[in-house]
C-alpha cells in the first residue's frame, strides 16, 4: 500500500509557482496574512510584500472573480507617484494572492515610534502633500479607497504612498451597489456610515488621519477639537469636517485635483499664526450666509468702515486743531500754488520743445554742409589742374582748416 504525498500548503504553492522564498509575516489582519519575500535567483536582494486575503468558498466564485479582476485593472496604476505598486495577482487554492511593492512602515508607526505621540507639522504637511499625490491619482481613475487612515499610509525611502486597497472599488463596479459601511470607523464620512460611496469619503478620511497624526487622537467632533494652539489652522480642519460634502472647502474641486488642492488649502491656514480665541473663532467658522446682504446691511458695513477710517486718518494726524477759516485759506494758497507751479511747469516744458528743435536745425544745415564739402574737395582732386599740379602747402593749409572750422577743432 502506497502512502499518498501530503498535498502542498498555500505558502510551498506560491515559492513553486512564482519562484519566491517566503519569510517572515510582516502583517495581519481580517483580510488575510502579508509575508516579506524574495527572488532566490534575483542577485540584487529585491524585497517584495506577498499578500493573502482570506480563502473563499467554492460557491464564491463571484467575489473571486471581481477581486482578481479589480487587481488586474489597478495594475495599471504601476509607477505612479504616491500608489504602492502591483506586481501581479493570481488565484492560490481558493485564495487572491497578490505581490505588491514592499514598504518600511506607516505612518501610524512613525505616530507610536514618536516620543511626543504626535508628528511635526511641517512634517505631516510633507507627508500630506506626498499622499494627496497618489489619493488625486486613484480617484482619476475612478477608484475609490474606501479605507484611508495612518496605517494604510505606507512609508517607502521616506515618501508616502497609498497602499491597502482591499476595500476599493472602481465607481461604477457592480458590486459597489452592495457595499455598505465599509472602512475603519474612526475614520469614515457621515456619507460612509449612510453606504453613500464618494471620492469625498476619502478626503475625509484623510483629514480624520491628519488629525490624529497631529495630536495623536483620530477626533472627529468638528466642534470639539483638542490640540490646536493656531485659529485658522483649528477653523480650516473644522469646515473640513462640514456634516455636508458641499459645505467642505473643496466642495467646487473636481475629482482627481481635490486631495492637493485640500492639503494646500491646509497649508495656507497654518502660515497664519494667531492664537485661538472665541471672537477669532466664531469669525472664522461663520458661513457667509449668516452676513446681512441687505442693502441695508451693505450700506451701514459701508458707513461703519467710512467712519473708522476717517478716524484713524484724524488720529495719525500731530499738532494742533485747525479752524475751518485757516483750513479754507490754507486749501485756497494750495490751489494758487499748484496752478503757478503747472504754469511753471509748462514753461519749462516748452522751453524744451524750443531747445531740441534748434538742435535739430543745426545738425541738419551740418549734415547738408558737410556734404557740400566733400563733394567740392572730390572734384578738385579729380579735375586735370589738380591732377597735373599737386596741392600746394596753402591749399592743403586751407582744406583741412574748413574741415577744422567745421568740425569744431581749432584752426591752425
Amino acid at each position: 500500500m502506497y502512502e499518498t504525498e501530503p498535498e502542498p500548503s498555500l505558502e510551498q504553492q506560491i515559492e513553486e509557482r512564482w519562484h519566491l522564498k517566503l519569510h517572515e509575516q510582516i502583517g495581519s489582519g481580517g483580510f488575510g496574512l502579508v509575508y516579506r519575500a524574495t527572488d532566490p535567483n534575483d542577485l540584487t536582494g529585491v524585497t517584495t510584500a506577498v499578500k493573502i486575503t482570506q480563502v473563499y468558498e467554492e460557491h464564491h466564485q463571484k467575489l473571486i472573480d471581481q477581486e482578481l479582476d479589480f487587481l488586474r485593472d489597478f495594475q495599471r496604476l504601476n509607477g505612479a507617484p504616491g500608489i504602492l505598486s502591483l506586481h501581479r495577482a493570481n488565484l492560490f487554492a481558493g485564495a487572491v494572492v497578490s505581490q505588491w511593492e514592499i514598504a518600511d512602515g506607516t505612518l501610524f508607526d512613525e505616530l507610536e515610534s514618536s516620543p511626543e505621540k504626535c508628528l511635526s507639522r511641517e512634517l505631516l504637511l510633507e507627508f500630506m502633500e506626498q499622499a494627496a499625490i497618489g489619493l488625486d491619482l486613484i480617484h482619476e481613475q475612478g477608484l475609490i479607497h474606501q479605507d484611508i487612515k495612518p496605517a494604510n499610509l505606507f512609508l517607502v525611502k521616506g515618501q508616502v504612498k497609498v497602499g491597502d486597497f482591499g476595500l476599493s472599488r472602481f465607481v461604477g463596479d457592480a458590486s459597489m451597489k452592495t457595499q455598505a459601511q465599509k472602512g475603519t470607523p474612526a475614520y469614515m464620512s457621515p456619507q460612509s456610515w449612510e453606504g453613500r460611496v464618494h471620492f469625498t469619503n476619502d478626503l475625509y478620511a484623510l483629514v480624520i488621519s491628519y488629525i490624529h497624526l497631529r495630536t495623536g487622537t483620530p477626533q472627529r467632533e468638528a466642534a470639539n477639537l483638542q490640540g490646536f494652539e493656531e485659529a485658522q489652522e483649528l477653523a480650516y480642519l473644522r469646515s473640513c469636517l462640514a456634516y455636508r460634502p458641499e459645505d467642505r472647502p473643496t466642495a467646487n474641486v473636481s475629482q482627481g485635483l481635490a486631495a492637493r488642492e485640500l492639503i494646500r488649502g491646509l497649508r495656507l491656514a497654518c502660515q497664519t499664526r494667531q492664537k485661538p480665541n472665541a471672537d477669532t473663532l466664531d469669525h472664522l467658522t461663520t458661513k457667509p450666509e449668516a452676513r446681512d446682504i441687505s442693502s441695508a446691511g451693505l450700506k451701514s458695513e459701508i458707513k461703519t468702515d467710512v467712519r473708522v477710517n476717517t478716524s484713524d486718518e484724524r488720529n495719525s494726524v500731530s499738532g494742533p486743531k485747525v479752524s475751518s477759516e485757516e483750513s479754507t485759506a490754507h486749501s485756497r494758497s494750495g490751489k494758487s500754488t499748484s496752478i503757478k507751479t503747472a504754469k511753471n511747469t509748462e514753461k519749462k516744458r516748452g522751453g524744451r520743445k524750443s531747445r531740441t528743435k534748434n538742435s535739430l536745425v543745426g545738425i541738419t544745415l551740418g549734415i547738408l554742409l558737410t556734404g557740400g564739402l566733400l563733394t567740392g574737395f572730390f572734384v578738385e582732386l579729380l579735375s586735370p589742374r589738380v591732377l597735373k599740379a599737386p596741392f600746394s602747402r596753402g591749399t592743403a593749409q586751407l582744406q583741412q582748416n574748413n574741415w577744422a572750422r567745421h568740425a569744431g577743432l581749432p584752426i591752425q
